[in-house]
């Protein structure tokens, strides 16, 4: 089986709920910057990377609560593009998060060590789904545990995904 690289990556995240607007349901978009003016989006995807969303005053997220978060229906959609290196195509990925996948106060373990004197670095896949209690304010999307009952603007200022 022959495994191609993908370069050129870059990645968006967009934000969708559902609001009632005149009795009619409408669906809601934003985009949650994930470092799109200064080039953090663009990947390299040689080991595993956490996207980090900074939730501040411009972000659709301030003025949640994770009580707020927990009782509203969203869906946080990360799209990853890029160009298979042996073909030119495009190719991409979506992945899916609700409020389901949202955990707070945590983060994603490290999976990617360095060996000493050789400088030679080792991915460890097999940690690549734990999460660590985290005391910096950070929420992390994993396909795991619930909301939990922290005040959000406490609590966190950024939000990460593993992709």
């Amino acid at each position: 089986m022959r495994h191609d690289s993908i370069v050129e990556c870059h990645v968006r995240l967009q934000l969708y709920f559902p609001r009632l607007v005149d009795g009619m349901y409408q669906l809601e978009q934003f985009d949650l910057d994930v470092g799109y003016s200064n080039g953090r989006d663009r990947l390299f995807l040689l080991t595993p990377v956490v996207i980090t969303h900074h939730i501040t005053p411009g972000s659709p997220l301030y003025n949640l609560s994770p009580r707020d978060m927990a009782e509203m229906d969203f869906e946080i959609v990360v799209v990853l593009e890029g160009a298979v290196e042996a073909t030119g195509l495009t190719a991409q990925a979506l992945w899916s998060y609700t409020k389901d996948d949202v955990v707070f106060d945590h983060t994603f373990v490290s999976v990617v060590t360095t060996t000493g004197k050789e400088n030679v670095w080792r991915t460890d896949f097999s940690h690549f789904e734990r999460l660590s209690t985290q005391h910096r304010r950070i929420v992390e999307l994993q396909q795991l545990i619930n909301i939990t009952k922290y005040d959000l603007h406490e609590r966190l200022n950024n939000l990460a995904i593993i992709v």
